[in-house]
């Protein structure tokens, strides 16, 4: 096994050869959020990045999730990255204030409030030797 500085330097390497695609990657995702279990252009975008490199991607798991695997077939550790994408849909209530003072008489014709995404990302890194 590798020393613990060398393997850095190659995480770290590897990263800074992709960073302005993983930098596009995070802005598609953070400019296009979808709610819980509703992620299905995200799912599609990510999963499309992932057979794009080659690998074998396994869809559909509890409804929108994804998984692929790197298997370098030797023995050793195994290393799971898991992510959450969802992003949260909170009523933007300064905006839905203004709204409600400026709808028209005929309720048929309301507009309905206007609302915020916020991203709720999370990811959990184990390592099983």
């Amino acid at each position: 096994m590798r020393d613990i500085k060398e393997l850095r330097t190659a995480i770290e390497n590897a990263i800074e050869s992709e960073k302005d695609e993983l930098i596009a990657i995070g802005r598609h995702i953070w400019q296009n959020p979808e709610p819980g279990y509703r992620e299905f252009k995200t799912s599609k975008y990510l999963i499309d990045k992932l057979k794009a490199l080659g690998l074998d991607v396994k869809e559909g798991l509890a409804m929108t999730g994804f998984r692929a695997d790197i298997d370098t077939g030797k023995p050793g550790p195994t290393l799971a990255i898991m992510g959450e994408l969802d992003s949260l849909i909170i009523p933007n209530l300064r905006r839905t204030r203004l709204q409600a003072q400026s709808t028209p008489a005929d309720t048929t014709q309301a507009r309905p409030p206007s609302l915020v995404r916020r991203l709720a990302c999370s990811s959990q890194v184990s390592l099983k030797t």
